[in-house]
């Protein structure tokens, strides 16, 4: 239940004796209050006395002192029985019984959330109830049912809590019973002036289209019927284990508690407007899952909660339901099974029935609603994800948790093709479609100075020729339209990051659900075919999707910049300052101050702004598949320049290759260090390797494992590459590699 549920109250008050405990029972008894008993040492702080916190402590000091409780410790008691209770009628007993109660409720009790209906009245004279407590101590042992102590009682009862009444009949707020008759007759007029009340917040409800009914009622009633004819069941199996005995004994119990449970049922589902959700949801399942809903399609936020209210209450009562049917089978065989009992089980199956539609119904239109509403949402500082990753993960985890409570494998799995359709349906296009969607992400400060900065230097003196204040320059508008350009071009950035996040957060949550599937399939049906495997979209298939977006939106920001600017750079610099035909002196200088490869990897990678500006922005192992991407980009671009330009090298320009492309694996790998980018450099490590054999003729000792990376035509680029290789000798290498190659791919 809601814990938002407005909160109905009657204060129910009298003189000591009038009857008030006795009342309060029947009426929650017919009508399904709540009664909460703060008379005294009452049942609310009785129940804190004795559970050891620290509110529990000081009341029982307190009352042993003879102390009154402070009235907000009463009232926090109250409010959280009250919304732990996820019910909506409550009688409160005793309470206010004088003005500092009111005042302290008033204050402390927002009057939308807890509504007072009114004073429950029982008026009873001080003759009468003195004769009743003085009987009642002839046998209740309580001290305070004596003569004296009773007179004094009545007086604080006169001159502390009739103002109270008092003030709420001024407000037309008190129902008065005349608490003289007998507890039958008293009962009697308290019903007549209490129904109205109860038919009036039921039908409030029915006629707002999005009401709800409380029918928390009827659900602990269920459960307390079949757990109580249970308990019996089994305390007679104790006693004899005759099958012949326990089917005649048993027989007449179930079929009692079955037909009270169908009448149950049968209540719960008229309050529930079951029939009217199941025919709006049959509706829905003849659209096509792709439709786009609109208008009357769409239910509205209230509509959603009270179904899914209504959901969680349906999974409780098949769940009972089930958990009763197997336990029959369990403690004397045949029993329910006679033709007479088939209602029951039929009941069971339809119930499953509707709640299968229903929970389709509402994930169709959870989904849909997340998708229609989404926004961006900070995950933490700077990191953004679209809202339709929480709100759908929220919806479909529920189902599914709901589904298991049902204890069937088909009703299982027949909700979990429900939410793989709706995660292929509705919310993969959602994530595909947020790049283009249009959204404003705040930007973080570092970028908006940076637009403001590019605007400020370029125009700084541009205006010492404007004729007029109120005139605006060309280059004004050419620095606002460069600002708005360049605005625009952060926020198609920023809606692409916060795409990588949302899919990469979407597979997490789908690898999440499909080891709940699987254990929850192994663990409850370990006889049946495995949920997973009867699906006909494989959920595996939805993880991998949610993963090539992130590999395909990386990818994306790469080609933004990052990329072509690493391409360019590398190729220059290889052309202009990379040398590889090195002396001693310069390949122990090169040790020593470092080179010019390695100062570019920590100019263009290590000191990236854009990068730093994406760590900022990207959940932790997107930014490492990022830093991945790039190291492949960086690598692969060395070893183009390589090739491209035959670099020619020595012995030890081979060594200072190897060692800058050491140094520049363990550079870039401080970056992400719970990520190994090592497969980045495999080509590189090989390019490297080639170039570093003694002789031409040894990469015949190789061929096998290099040729799984480089071609014959590369192997041979790079041994002409060796200035002190004789052509010759690579001229026969290159021979004796085709024909090994040759060979291999023969007998392949």
């Amino acid at each position: 239940m809601s814990s938002t549920l407005t909160k109905k109250i009657l204060f129910v008050l009298g003189g000591p004796g009038a009857g008030k405990g006795t009342q309060c029972a029947k009426l929650v008894e017919k009508f399904g209050f709540v009664h909460l008993s703060v008379r005294g040492a009452g049942d609310l702080l009785r129940e804190e006395r004795q559970s050891g916190s620290a509110n529990g402590e000081l009341i029982d000091r307190m009352i042993k002192e003879g102390q009154i409780v402070p009235v907000k410790i009463t009232l926090s008691l109250l409010q959280q029985a009250m919304v732990k209770s996820g019910r909506d009628l409550f009688l409160i007993d005793g309470f206010p019984r004088n003005f500092d109660n009111l005042q302290g409720w008033q204050e402390e009790m927002p009057e939308d959330e807890f509504q007072v209906q009114g004073v429950l009245f029982y008026d009873c004279p001080e003759i009468v109830m003195e004769e009743r407590l003085l009987e009642r101590g002839k046998t209740s042992g309580r001290t305070d049912d004596n003569a004296e102590a009773i007179r004094k009682r009545f007086r604080t009862y006169l001159d502390s809590t009739m103002p109270v009444i008092m003030h709420y009949e001024k407000q037309n707020k008190v129902f008065k019973v005349d608490a003289t008759p007998g507890p039958d007759e008293v009962f009697e007029a308290t019903s007549a002036l209490v129904a109205p009340l109860v038919a009036d917040n039921k039908q409030a409800a029915k006629v707002n289209e999005h009401g709800y009914i409380d029918r928390a009622f009827y659900v602990e009633a269920l459960s307390e019927l079949l757990t109580g004819a249970t308990d019996i069941m089994n305390a007679v199996a104790d006693v004899t284990g005759d099958a012949e005995v326990l089917k005649q004994v048993l027989e007449p119990i179930h079929a009692s508690c079955a037909e009270i449970a169908l009448q149950m049922v049968q209540m719960y589902a008229g309050d529930a407007r079951m029939v009217a959700w199941e025919r709006r949801a049959n509706a829905q399942a003849q659209r096509d899952p792709r439709h786009v809903l609109q208008g009357d399609e769409v239910e509205a936020d209230e509509s959603l909660q009270m179904m899914d209210l209504f959901l969680d209450e349906l999974a409780f009562i098949i769940r009972v339901l089930v958990s009763y049917t197997a336990f029959l089978a369990t403690v004397c065989d045949g029993l329910g099974q006679q033709e007479g009992n088939a209602g029951f089980k039929m009941k069971v199956q339809e119930l499953s029935g509707v709640y299968l539609v229903l929970e389709r119904f509402y994930v169709f239109q959870s989904v849909h609603k997340a998708t229609a509403i989404a926004e961006p949402q900070e995950l933490e500082h700077g990191v953004y994800v679209s809202s339709v990753v929480e709100d759908v993960s929220f919806v479909l985890n529920k189902a599914f948790y709901r589904a298991s409570q049902c204890m069937n494998y088909h009703t299982a799995l027949s909700i979990v093709i429900a939410l793989v359709d709706a995660l292929e349906s509705q919310y993969l296009p959602a994530i595909l479609a947020l790049p283009s969607k249009p959204c404003v992400i705040p930007l973080s400060p570092s970028n908006t100075n940076s637009a403001g900065s590019n605007g400020n230097e370029n125009g700084q003196n541009l205006n010492d020729d404007v004729e007029g204040e109120n005139d605006v320059s060309f280059s004004d508008m050419l620095l606002q339209a460069v600002d708005d350009d360049l605005t625009q071009t952060l926020q198609e950035e920023a809606r692409l990051i916060m795409t990588i996040n949302s899919a990469f957060m979407s597979g997490e949550f789908v690898r999440g659900l499909q080891e709940k599937i699987d254990e929850y399939s192994r663990a409850g049906f370990p006889n049946d075919a495995p949920i997973l495997e009867c699906l006909p979209t494989p959920i595996h298939d939805m993880s991998e999707a949610f993963h090539s977006i992130v590999s395909n939106e990386v990818q994306e920001v790469l080609s933004r910049s990052l990329r072509k600017r690493l391409q360019q750079v590398v190729q220059l610099q290889m052309h202009e300052q990379l040398k590889y035909v090195l002396t001693s002196a310069e390949y122990d200088a090169f040790g020593s101050r470092g080179s010019p490869l390695l100062r570019l990897v920590e100019q263009e990678v290590m000191k990236n702004r854009e990068l730093k500006r994406y760590e900022r922005a990207l959940c932790s192992t997107p930014y490492e598949d990022l830093v991945e991407a790039v190291t492949q980009d960086l690598t692969s671009s060395v070893e183009r320049a390589l090739l491209t330009s035959k670099k020619p090298c020595n012995d030890l320009g081979a060594l200072q290759l190897e060692r800058e492309i050491t140094d520049m694996l363990a550079r870039v790998s401080t970056l992400v260090p719970q990520k190994s980018l090592r497969g980045a450099f495999t080509r590189l490590f090989q390019v490297v390797f080639i170039l570093n054999l003694m002789q031409p003729s040894h990469v015949l000792d190789y061929i096998t494992s290099v040729r799984e990376e480089l071609s014959l035509e590369t192997i041979g680029t790079l041994l002409r590459m060796r200035v002190d290789f004789k052509s010759q000798d690579i001229a026969r290498a290159i021979e004796q590699m085709t024909k090994a190659d040759a060979k291999i791919k023969a007998s392949n």
